[in-house]
């Protein structure tokens, strides 16, 4: 068969979502092709996972797809309905549901469970896999594959800029603060210089803050590398919610690619609650760009700093009703 990337990604744990991106077309003429495209989908190497994917017309354009990690056996039933409803309330007319696990009776259990509770969608493939052999309904001995990193889907997806990833957790690294003890003191004295020069200035005014934080995003864009004070700026600004959206509401779909970029940088040099504007701009973005994982891992990042931040709490809200950035 011949399937199109020409669809979104969901990386959940117990959530969905959808994105549409524009990426290469890869041809599939085995099923050891279909898994080495697998982490073109998503960013990294899926384990222990539970993968559907829709398809659209004759040619298979991948759609709608989410990854989540395979249950326990006593939460089967509950994620396969989960799962089914998100894959049938989604793009296409069928679907390929794909079980990854070293334990191919788990991984099997799985996408059969799914596929029973599967009404609007026919069942294209359904197939479960080590990382040596696959099995399907159609292929019950099983057949040898071999994961191969210089694929000609992830050579392209490569040579189209996409960054794949060894396992999940080294992207959720790009979230964290890499701010050192010493890093954390000097951000303290900047937030009360900003804050008594702010005072004493009386700039206070929200087109004062849009300006402050668009004259210093430009410089960022231009390869500058921001100071601790640039960084207190656009922080402090940014908890100003007018400020914030006004930022959020620019972020369009061709350009959050690099925007996501700006705002995850921002993010991973700011401390405590001054991460949580950026990582929920960060978040957005990624919805808007197709990048599941990021989505999903900006919005849990950012609430690990403030639990009950809106933003934060809207992205997951998007990530668990399955909703695509066209919904916008």
């Amino acid at each position: 068969p011949h399937f199109q990337n020409s669809g979104g990604c969901a990386d959940v744990r117990h959530r969905a979502m959808v994105n549409m991106t524009s990426s290469p077309i890869y041809r599939a003429p085995a099923v050891s092709d279909l898994l080495n495209t697998v982490p073109t989908l998503f960013g990294f190497v899926p384990e222990e996972s539970l993968i559907g994917i829709c398809l659209n017309g004759e040619k298979r354009r991948f759609g709608f797809r989410l990854r989540l990690d395979l249950p326990d056996a006593d939460a089967r039933e509950s994620t396969a309905q989960l799962v089914a409803g998100h894959l049938e309330h989604n793009d296409g007319d069928r679907v390929i549901l794909l079980g990854l696990s070293q334990d191919p009776a788990r991984a099997e259990a799985m996408v059969r469970a799914v596929s029973t509770h599967l009404t609007n969608k026919q069942v294209e493939y359904c197939l479960w896999a080590t990382n040596t052999q696959w099995w399907s309904t159609d292929n019950t001995s099983g057949s040898d594959w071999c994961r191969d990193p210089a694929h000609e889907s992830i050579v392209k997806a490569v040579s189209n800029g996409q960054v794949i990833h060894e396992d999940r957790s080294s992207i959720a690294r790009e979230f964290t603060s890499s701010l050192t003890p010493r890093d954390v003191v000097e951000f303290e004295r900047a937030q009360h210089a900003f804050q008594v020069k702010r005072e004493r200035g009386q700039t206070t005014a929200v087109s004062s803050g849009i300006a402050a934080v668009e004259q210093m995003l430009s410089a960022v864009r231009a390869g500058h590398v921001a100071t601790i004070e640039e960084l207190v700026t656009i922080a402090l600004w940014l908890e100003n919610l007018l400020v914030r959206d006004h930022f959020w509401f620019l972020i369009e779909r061709e350009g959050a690619r690099e925007s996501l970029d700006i705002w995850t940088y921002i993010a991973s040099r700011l401390p405590g609650r001054l991460r949580c504007a950026p990582l929920a701009l960060a978040s957005f973005c990624a919805w808007q760009v197709g990048d599941g994982v990021r989505t999903l891992m900006a919005a849990e990042a950012a609430l690990r700093e403030v639990r009950d931040y809106s933003m934060a709490l809207l992205m997951l809200r998007v990530i668990e009703q399955g909703l695509p950035p066209t919904a916008w």
